[in-house]
């Protein structure tokens, strides 16, 4: 075992690893920025003024800065260890809150993926018949020259996964295939 030249921590030879410095150096600015993270917590709801966070995420900056490249280190750890003796009910009240939305956004995401599964494992599932297409063309000029909003719904009479296959098979894509479907169908509505 041998102390670190550039922090004095002592070092061993079973906890060395090869790892380039740049690797080393962004491992180490996780750990330090995870840590302060957690004590110096506090989000720009929690201020008034825009200043004023700013101002606040500035010394954590620097906190951080500090621990990370070995400058002044035992100022910085005062200076967290201040704020973290001084703000310990504050601290984990903000904790709380961040555990709170992080749980709130984890089932809304669960939630959005379960529909839309049901959503795919429906159209898979459609009746023959029951798949449609709504179109709505504005300005079509009729046999009597008299521009029109023609209205009208294409039953496609396959379900989304025929669909799917008969595209594929002809080298078409679905929007080729209603837009045949709709040429065929106003050429027969204007003719």
């Amino acid at each position: 075992s041998f102390e670190c030249p550039t922090c004095g921590q002592p070092v061993h030879k079973k906890t060395l690893k090869k790892e380039t410095l740049q690797e080393a150096n962004a491992q180490r600015d996780r750990e330090k920025r995870s840590r302060v993270n957690k004590i110096r917590n506090r989000d720009a709801t929690d201020f008034t003024k825009a200043e004023d966070y700013a101002a606040y995420l500035d010394e954590t900056e620097d906190i951080i800065w500090k621990l990370v490249n070995f400058i002044d280190v035992s100022e910085a750890e005062r200076r967290l260890d201040g704020y973290e003796r001084a703000n310990r009910s504050e601290i984990e009240l903000n904790e709380s809150k961040r555990s709170t939305r992080r749980a709130e956004e984890r089932a809304r995401l669960r939630s959005e993926e379960l529909a839309r599964k049901r959503e795919l494992e429906n159209e898979e599932n459609e009746e023959p018949g029951a798949g449609s297409v709504a179109f709505s063309i504005l300005g079509v000029e009729t046999a009597l020259e008299q521009p029109k909003a023609i209205s009208f719904r294409l039953q496609t009479g396959d379900n989304a996964a025929t669909l799917r296959e008969r595209s594929a098979a002809g080298g078409l894509s679905l929007a080729d295939l209603t837009a045949r479907a709709l040429a065929e169908a106003l050429s027969s509505m204007v003719a």
